[in-house]
């Protein structure tokens, strides 16, 4: 029940946010500029937003289909620690 909460509210919170990022994976692995204001940027933008538009209703099927199966696992040390370092847990 922890998990299924937890997951629904971080897409609540992703709903929430009004900050917007755009990174270029392949050539700023870190994420550290953000492209949001930039031509390709802007693109990538109006095309997330038409795209989550079109989708929204199978988006939020799978989240209730899915979300709503989560089961809490044990996670084994080190895949606790790859958690941990890449900031998903504290």
């Amino acid at each position: 029940r922890n998990v299924l909460n937890s997951l629904r509210a971080y897409r609540d919170h992703m709903q929430s946010l009004y900050d917007e990022w755009v990174f270029d994976l392949g050539s700023d692995p870190e994420e550290m500029d953000n492209l949001v204001n930039s031509s390709d940027g802007k693109k990538f933008i109006r095309y997330a937003r038409r795209f989550v538009k079109a989708y929204r209703t199978t988006i939020e099927s799978f989240f209730d289909t899915y979300v709503g199966k989560a089961r809490v696992v044990q996670l084994d040390d080190r895949v606790e620690q790859r958690l941990r370092d890449l900031g998903y847990l504290e």
